[in-house]
């Protein structure tokens, strides 16, 4: 089955297209085709080898944008449907919008230690918006699109479940 994603890293974006052929994959990165063996070691973790180099690869897909994690260093990379995107730019959607909102979940059962935002508080993507704290680690928890905080619904000492909502955003104005 074939796959396309937009993949973004920083400034950069590529489309991404991945399709199985035989035992390994054929991916292409916008104009540049390279065949992939990759092996699902276990969730989160892969075993790739490209042009006859091996790596190891632990995706963190808690965060948004996902974290890839290699021997040599650690890439944010917003991963989206490439299709959807088509569809949401066909419909007029994030033309001139710097964001579209979103309702931010506890992604992990714990205690909210510190809000990092206010109320009506105009949010970028990938800022931090939470401190949670779980197992006796402090977690930041991003925002993946950004906007306007329209809600908070957690103070400082609750404890929550994981997927329990913390705050919304509301789509930020033109020119925000």
């Amino acid at each position: 089955m074939r796959g396309e994603l937009s993949a973004t890293a920083g400034q950069v974006e590529l489309l991404v297209t991945v399709e199985p052929q035989q035992d390994k994959w054929r991916v292409r990165l916008d104009a540049r085709e390279l065949i992939v063996d990759a092996v699902r070691i276990k969730p989160g973790t892969w075993s790739l080898i490209l042009d006859g180099r091996s790596f190891l690869v632990d995706v963190d897909e808690s965060k948004q944008p996902n974290l890839f994690h290699t021997h040599r260093a650690c890439t944010p990379i917003l991963l989206e449907s490439a299709q959807r995107k088509r569809l949401a730019k066909a419909m007029g959607q994030g033309r001139g919008v710097k964001s579209r909102g979103e309702v931010i979940k506890a992604p992990i059962a714990g205690r909210v230690v510190k809000l990092q935002v206010e109320l009506g508080e105009l949010v970028k993507p990938g800022a931090c918006v939470a401190i949670l704290e779980a197992m006796k680690m402090e977690n930041e928890i991003k925002t993946s699109t950004g906007g306007l905080v329209a809600s908070i619904d957690v103070a400082p000492g609750d404890s929550v479940d994981n997927g329990s909502k913390l705050l919304s955003l509301k789509p930020a104005p033109e020119g925000a």
